[in-house]
């Protein structure tokens, strides 16, 4: 509806280690953000722990224990695929 529309928005897109950095689902994000002629940009989120304290205070289990933050390369990696593709990262 937003290319009906022609409604420009940005993409957000959290890059998690294990969860959303596998190459077939990046891949696809790029073949979908191409056809897309409204999108401005992906904003690129690496994951992070900031908030990890949050869960011990609520009294709940910490879902993503032992995921670290994406490295440079891996964050480097994704923005060269976007680039490839012609996305504004």
């Amino acid at each position: 509806e937003l290319k009906d529309r022609r409604i420009p928005f940005q993409l957000r897109y959290v890059l998690i280690p294990g969860y959303t950095d596998d190459p077939k689902d990046v891949d696809d994000l790029m073949a979908w953000a191409s056809d897309q002629p409204t999108l401005q940009f992906i904003e690129l989120l690496p994951f992070h722990e900031l908030g990890k304290h949050k869960w011990a205070e609520m009294g709940l289990k910490y879902k993503l224990e032992g995921v670290n933050p994406p490295s440079q390369d891996q964050l480097q990696a994704f923005a060269a695929k976007c680039d490839k593709a012609g996305i504004k990262v």
